[in-house]
């Protein structure tokens, strides 16, 4: 629903701890979570509540909850000591294959039915089961309960949850979308406003401070170096030196391969994982060659082909330094060689910035794990100047002008009149 902010099924939430966490230093402390219920009205704790479960209890398919397993499945992860990105990826894998093969069938069906009616009543109906044995009401309700505490992770929300469970239970007893102004504590109007008050002016600030401090304790730890740039400071440990081929500016092109985290240690990128979700699929292809049922005999060579490609490219991912991901990756990159490997903490300045992105929340420093495979040379800034300077001065080079032919009669200037005198004739 528009009117909502929460979107119920996340379509690519990405988390993983694919690395040793304890060298990346991952700063845990964004669990900003308290239950007071003797605590005055919260009203950002409230509206965020509120907005949830409007959001699951008035969405168009009418999935139906068991509240008290949703709750638990909340509590139980919001009381963990530690944020378990782990956990949360396989969730959210849960959540995409629900979404996929039970959720998008039953509203197609749904959608489908409706116009039957309206169009042709001889048209049977069709029947879709929402759950089953393996995605129950009970496992369903749990999935979500989970879901939302990796959101209220991601935005980094100070809650008492004790008015966030309360504005939950209310929404859920609303039974129309008319009625939340008089049942609820706020109208919808306050419930946006004080969420995207928090988004825009809290939220980038809180991040700022607490990537700040973040940085600062990473800048004493053993073995990290801190590179000064135009841009700001990243700080950066080589963990395998390599080579000596190694990158010369932003001209050169490097193959690589990089994991890359937020500060509370959510993957936001692996080309390893991506290589290995890649595999995984081609193997599924090639399995469902002989399938011709679904898809044609061209349409399955065609997608193997795909696959085949997108795997070669990712395993052999060549960029120009200056087209990398990240400003500070362009850095970065030069203090090592071919085979080397080095851990990164770019502030947002050399990251996604004051905007942020999908997964990285604005203002909010990263720290990257990368390993340089090759570097190809491409012209130094200093040959580059050179080539330009002969192209520019081969431009204005002026030649001399041709000579007239002094044999071709002379012109007179437009308006003249030429006048050609006769020898006079002897008698």
């Amino acid at each position: 629903m528009k009117k909502f902010l929460y979107v119920v099924i996340v379509a690519m939430t990405v988390a993983s701890c694919c690395r040793d966490n304890r060298s990346m230093y991952f700063d845990y402390s964004d669990k900003r979570i308290t239950n007071d219920p003797t605590a005055e009205f919260d009203t950002l704790s409230y509206a965020l509540g509120m907005n949830l479960g409007l959001s699951l209890h008035l969405q168009p398919s009418g999935i139906t909850f068991n509240q008290d397993v949703l709750y638990a499945a909340l509590d139980a992860e919001l009381s963990k000591e530690f944020i378990d990105y782990a956990s949360f990826e396989e969730n959210t894998e849960l959540l995409q294959r629900f979404s996929s093969e039970r959720l998008q069938p039953y509203n197609m069906a749904q959608f489908r039915n409706k116009m039957n009616k309206q169009d042709d009543p001889k048209i049977l109906s069709v029947t879709v089961n929402l759950f089953d044995s393996e995605f129950t009401e009970e496992r369903v309700s749990e999935i979500f309960g989970r879901d939302i505490a990796n959101f209220i992770y991601k935005g980094a929300y100070p809650l008492n949850m004790y008015w966030t469970r309360k504005a939950m239970e209310e929404a859920f007893a609303v039974e129309s979308e008319v009625l939340h102004d008089s049942l609820m504590s706020l109208t919808m109007m306050q419930m946006r406003g004080a969420i995207q008050k928090y988004n825009k002016d809290v939220l980038p600030q809180y991040m700022a401070e607490a990537s700040n401090k973040w940085l600062a304790d990473i800048a004493n730890k053993r073995g990290v170096k801190a590179m000064v740039v135009d841009e700001g400071t990243l700080y950066y440990r080589v963990d395998v030196k390599g080579n000596d081929v190694k990158p010369r500016g932003l001209n050169d092109t490097i193959t690589l391969s990089y994991d890359l985290y937020t500060r509370s240690g959510k993957l936001v990128e692996s080309l390893a994982k991506r290589e290995a979700q890649i595999r995984e699929a081609l193997e599924r292809a090639e399995m469902e060659m002989a399938d011709t049922v679904t898809k044609s005999k061209f349409e399955r060579i065609k997608q193997v082909q795909q696959l085949k490609k997108q795997l070669e490219n990712t395993e052999n991912l060549s960029i120009p330094v200056s087209k990398a991901l990240l400003k500070g990756m362009q850095y970065a990159v030069q203090n090592i060689g071919e085979g080397g490997e080095i851990t990164v903490w770019m502030p947002s300045s050399l990251a996604f910035g004051e905007r942020g992105n999908r997964i990285v929340s604005p203002n909010d420093a990263v720290v990257m794990s990368i390993k340089l495979k090759r570097v190809s040379y491409g012209p130094t800034d200093e040959e580059l100047a050179n080539n330009q300077a002969r192209k520019a001065l081969k431009g204005v080079v002026t030649r001399p002008p041709k000579q007239k032919d002094a044999q071709l009669k002379s012109v007179p200037p437009k308006g003249e009149q030429k006048v050609v005198i006769k020898p006079v004739e002897q008698k």
